[in-house]
């Protein structure tokens, strides 16, 4: 079978981390598919724009360019530039089924892949349905790209309902797919010690950490607020990795930490995989203090090195987040959020990393959503 995956997010050279789930799901299609990933790219209008550096596949990956201005304006010209220029750009050799990730702005290309008889999949990931819903100029677009899609995928229950909400005419083609975790890169390691003296991690604390982009919704200010909440000794310390996506929330938030005096916080810019990968095996404790998550694979590669999760009720950890695996608490809830902190710390006996493990391997294997997606585009394939 031969796939086209279309994702405007993909990781460069710059930012390894970018769209990194949709490169993991192009490799684990390409161990037994023909795979052919396109990768829109902006062009602005007086805008420099600056080169991407994708990283290097061992499948073919075709970059194309599109026309685009800011604030989502004018988006029906959007939508003619990027369909155009996808459609010049597909090969001789035509995909089977064109697999694309983000109902905006991917998903404009839709309507006229329907209309040439293309079968289609599209998958929503949480913030091109929650940032585009609701604008006018774009809703009627964003409408007829959900209804030329043969099949459509989320992977987050929360974002399922809220879109069945919405739009109920969708649920016939509406899929729950939930992402899958390699478990046979995130392993634990037997001896923290040696990768704590490697990164400079304080000895005899518990190492508490986040892995989340700056962004408001992400609730990092959430995090800090409950650190100050009695979590500021230093037998505490805190991790962030956290790319400052947002400047100005990023500001806020260093300054917050310099206004409260909190010492055992420590940032990080955005690691490659296998740096992330020590990270994960360093700590103690995973956190996730998100306002809304549509999914989470960082709580699941997290509980695949057999990290124990505190993390708010934001409706992607739901579905992750067991009694075995760790604690939940409410949203936007600062002292909330440092008791149960406090109480994971208090009793990490009780969350054997054999056990978490092998907890989120039983659900969340990449073996099972491969299985999953081959049957779905079975099942386009053969729908008249």
């Amino acid at each position: 079978m031969h796939i086209g995956i279309v994702s405007h997010s993909y990781p460069t050279e710059d930012y390894p981390s970018r769209g990194k789930f949709i490169q993991d799901e192009a490799h684990l299609l390409s161990s037994t598919e023909d795979i052919t990933v396109f990768i829109p790219t902006i062009f602005a209008p007086f805008i420099s724009s600056k080169k991407h550096n994708i990283v290097s596949e061992p499948f073919p990956f075709i970059e194309f360019p599109y026309l685009s201005f800011p604030k989502k304006r004018f988006p029906k010209i959007i939508q003619k530039s990027i369909t155009r220029h996808f459609i010049r750009s597909i090969p001789q050799n035509l995909p089977d089924l064109i697999h694309v990730h983000g109902l905006y702005p991917s998903g404009l290309i839709l309507p006229e892949l329907n209309q040439r008889k293309f079968k289609t999949v599209l998958t929503i990931h949480g913030g091109d349905w929650y940032y585009t819903r609701n604008g006018e100029r774009l809703k009627h677009l964003l409408n007829n790209s959900l209804d030329a899609a043969n099949q459509i995928i989320v992977a987050g229950v929360k974002l399922q309902k809220d879109i069945l909400q919405f739009r109920p005419s969708l649920q016939p083609k509406m899929n729950l797919i939930p992402f899958g975790v390699d478990t046979n890169f995130f392993q634990p390691v037997n001896d923290k010690s040696q990768l704590r003296d490697k990164m400079g991690w304080k000895h005899g604390a518990v190492h508490l950490l986040c892995v989340a982009n700056m962004w408001p919704v992400k609730g990092l200010d959430v995090l800090v607020n409950a650190i100050d909440q009695g979590l500021q000794d230093m037998c505490y310390q805190f991790h962030f990795v956290s790319p400052p996506r947002d400047p100005k929330y990023s500001n806020e938030i260093h300054k917050m930490v310099r206004d409260k005096h909190l010492q055992n916080i420590h940032f990080y810019p955005e690691q490659k995989r296998e740096d992330l990968l020590h990270f994960y095996q360093a700590a103690d404790i995973f956190i996730s203090p998100s306002r809304r998550e549509s999914f989470g694979i960082a709580l699941i590669e997290a509980a695949a090195t057999g990290l124990p999760i505190v993390a708010t009720k934001s409706g992607g950890p739901e579905q992750i987040v067991t009694p075995e695996i760790g604690l939940l608490t409410e949203n936007e809830n600062p002292v909330n959020l440092a008791k149960k902190i406090k109480n994971l710390t208090d009793n990490l006996d009780n969350y054997p990393s054999s056990k978490i493990r092998e907890n989120i391997t039983l659900r969340f294997s990449e073996i099972t959503k491969k299985a999953r997606l081959l049957e779905l585009y079975m099942k386009v394939l053969v729908e008249e």
